[in-house]
């Protein structure tokens, strides 16, 4: 499976889980989004769909299966510092929901995880702000076992 499929996989089990999962009760913690709904998927390469097409990176595939109306607002090489100062544009669309990938251009440049941690908080914390539900997906860690077929989140989420 290619790492957009890998990533389409997590984002759909996060989405379905923060989505549908229902708590010790049996109401569930979020009503599903209705058809039509605007979700903005925020992010670096992989959400852009970097060594994809455009049919094939994950927000339009979503977008397909879903009936969303979901923006690609991912950028190649952004840091999870390059979000943030995105961030008051996303607020302006006012989205339904936000898919937030990124951190992986922070593991490549060699950030310091507090740093990234802090601003993917910051990044959570404003959008929030405004009353927009958020769902962070986890970008793969990158490790030995990654090379050979099996990627881990990484610790950071």
């Amino acid at each position: 499976m290619s790492l957009n499929g890998r990533f389409l996989a997590l984002a759909s089990i996060g989405l379905a889980a923060a989505i549908g999962m229902t708590g010790c009760d049996s109401e569930p913690m979020q009503t599903a989004l209705p058809t039509g709904s605007t979700v903005i998927a925020l992010g670096d390469s992989l959400t852009y769909g970097y060594g994809a097409n455009t049919e094939t990176a994950y927000p339009t595939v979503l977008a397909e299966l879903s009936k969303w109306r979901v923006i690609n607002a991912g950028v190649n090489g952004d840091t999870s510092a390059d979000v943030l100062t995105r961030v008051n544009e996303i607020t302006e669309q006012n989205p339904d929901l936000v898919l937030l990938g990124v951190g992986g251009n922070d593991v490549l440049q060699r950030i310091a995880p507090d740093t990234t941690r802090a601003n993917i908080i910051a990044t959570i914390d404003t959008l929030q702000s405004k009353n927009i539900d958020v769902v962070l997906i986890a970008e793969p860690h990158l490790s030995t076992s990654a090379l050979f077929g099996k990627a881990s989140d990484n610790p950071l989420y």
